[in-house]
């Protein structure tokens, strides 16, 4: 089952969430609900969201990825589409997915790069304003096995890279770009447990 948009209600300004998304484009901007909103969701607690009161459609579009979970999507400004990889689903190639879905904020088109990451679920990306490029980082195949590799999207192709310094093999990170230090910023994720 795809993971769903929250449903939520209107308290005084004040929205209650009953559950969050894994990750979500809207208008042109990548929303992140981070720690805060997943704290409040957890805890019962109601967050101050003043602005984002969406008037949400549903959409039929002529094409659509299989259905899937624990995916990433970010939106490149670069070349003005959403960008989606991989998730645990019906994909062709086994339970964790390694395709490249692109929105145009009307239909989905696949894409068929040259290289692509290798299947995965929880991934984190975001795109770089710095580079131009969208940054995936690491992710759960397999069980447990959990990756520690960094791919770039340039609109039509995926190349994997070779950071200096690499944080630890993770899934389910939260990453997001800081323009006020023109760089991509990684916090959280579940890594293997260190057992003596």
């Amino acid at each position: 089952m795809c993971p769903r948009l929250s449903m939520f209600r209107r308290q005084k300004q004040q929205i209650s969430f009953q559950s969050f998304p894994v990750g979500l484009a809207w208008a042109r901007r990548t929303v992140l609900f981070s720690i805060a909103l997943m704290l409040a969701a957890a805890t019962g607690a109601s967050a101050q969201v003043a602005t984002l009161l969406p008037n949400w459609n549903q959409l039929s579009p002529a094409t659509s990825p299989p259905t899937r979970y624990i995916t990433n999507l970010t939106y490149d400004t670069t070349h003005d589409q959403v960008v989606m990889f991989g998730g645990f689903g019906t994909c062709v190639n086994g339970p964790y997915c390694s395709d490249t879905w692109l929105w145009n904020g009307s239909n989905w088109s696949q894409a068929n790069p040259v290289n692509s990451p290798s299947g995965r679920a929880g991934a984190a990306m975001a795109y770089d304003a710095t580079s131009g490029n969208v940054v995936l980082f690491g992710g759960l195949q397999s069980g447990s096995n959990r990756l520690s590799d960094t791919w770039l999207w340039n609109g039509s192709n995926w190349t994997l890279v070779s950071p200096a310094t690499v944080p630890p093999a993770r899934a389910s990170g939260s990453m997001v770009y800081d323009a006020a230090l023109g760089e991509i910023v990684m916090f959280g994720a579940s890594a293997p447990a260190a057992w003596t």
